[in-house]
């Protein structure tokens, strides 16, 4: 369940040069699609001979008529993901904070309903026209017990690895996407970010939650690694192949 501005996009990048490399999983990216006024997740493309890895912008049970799933997400701090969240705005739309206030983009979250993202994913209503409600929040914190791998972006690496080594896929030498380098500079005042905390409130108590519902970390995690590595970088051209360490180091001219 691909929260926005959780790293996600990079997660998808690791499975999808893995998918072509290994060729032993498909990579399959899904969005909600509109037909006879009912929103409805497609499956109709997974291909049954291999298993799937499954992504995207989803509601937390977008896999109810799949079997044998392994269920996994990230999330973020509400205040830092809101402010990325904002700062991309910005970007997409090519303007500055002055030209378009967080007061302003947070309006019109609201509007659009996608204020409390996180909240949303959890509760099913990603893609439901409606003010969140108290109920909507329990419903969320439900949810959150039914997944099987759950992290914050503080963990972000943890997760990754933990997740490549249980399914027995290879080390990775990745860079992240989608790091934009932004021609402006936002730091929020104390008012901007009481105004965050206001219209999140939901996002903070799913945040604190999870926070809770963490498991401990292995202190001596043993990571399952191939011996070979995968490049996933959108800054490095590399062959749909697995490298020696040797052979990586001399690809990257790194001396012992």
């Amino acid at each position: 369940m691909h929260v926005p501005k959780c790293g996600g996009t990079t997660i998808d990048q690791i499975f999808l040069k893995l998918s072509n490399v290994l060729g032993s999983f498909n990579f399959s990216r899904f969005s909600y699609n509109q037909e006879k006024n009912n929103r409805k997740f497609f499956i109709e493309s997974l291909k049954n001979d291999l298993p799937s890895y499954i992504s995207g912008h989803l509601d937390f049970n977008f896999t109810k008529n799949l079997k044998n799933v392994f269920k996994c997400t990230i999330i973020r701090d509400p205040l830092d993901r809101t402010l990325s969240h904002y700062r991309f705005a910005l970007f997409k739309l090519n303007k500055k904070p002055a030209e378009y206030s967080l007061a302003n983009y947070i309006k019109d979250e609201i509007d659009n309903y996608r204020e409390n993202l996180v909240t949303r994913h959890f509760a099913g209503m990603l893609e439901i026209k409606n003010k969140l409600l108290e109920n909507d929040k329990e419903k969320a914190l439900k949810n959150i017990k039914i997944f099987d791998q759950i992290e914050i972006f503080e963990n972000w690496d943890y997760f990754v690895a933990e997740l490549l080594s249980k399914h027995g896929l290879p080390s990775i030498l990745y860079s992240r996407f989608q790091d934009h380098s932004y021609d402006f500079v936002f730091n929020p005042t104390q008012s901007e970010i009481d105004l965050i905390r206001q219209h999140y409130r939901y996002d903070f108590e799913i945040y604190n939650a999870v926070l809770e519902f963490l498991p401990k970390k292995e202190k001596n995690f043993k990571k399952n690694y191939y011996e070979k590595i995968c490049i996933v970088s959108p800054y490095l051209k590399s062959q749909n192949r697995l490298y020696e360490p040797n052979e990586l180091k001399k690809y990257l001219k790194i001396k012992n």
